[in-house]
């Protein structure tokens, strides 16, 4: 089999080869990053600190995602509880209000 004598003569240039050894290692080392936060701390229950509030997506695992829509889900039933429950006659701003009120954990 026959090498290519464009790769052949491209590949034994000294500066191809830095430039190819160069573009691996920085490709290698962005995959590293590591995360900041403690792999203990569930990210979904902390406020962020990033542009434009989004979610520090390098900290969330899996395993974050069930304890955050449980809590998520518990203090939602606990706020329509308080709107059920209420004494006082319904209105639109003490029932509809309320309830669009109760989105807020879910909508971070």
């Amino acid at each position: 089999m026959s090498k290519s004598p464009i790769f052949t003569s491209s590949f034994n240039n000294p500066n191809m080869k830095r430039l190819i050894l160069i573009t691996v290692l920085l490709f290698i080392v962005s995959c590293q990053q590591k995360s900041k936060m403690d792999p203990n701390i569930n990210p979904f229950f902390q406020e962020w600190n990033t542009p434009y509030e989004v979610p520090p997506f390098l900290d969330i695992k899996d395993e974050h995602y069930m304890p955050a829509y449980e809590q998520g889900m518990k203090e939602n039933l606990e706020e329509i509880d308080v709107i059920v429950n209420n004494p006082e006659a319904p209105t639109f701003a003490n029932t509809i209000e309320e309830l669009e009120r109760t989105e807020n954990y879910f909508l971070r």
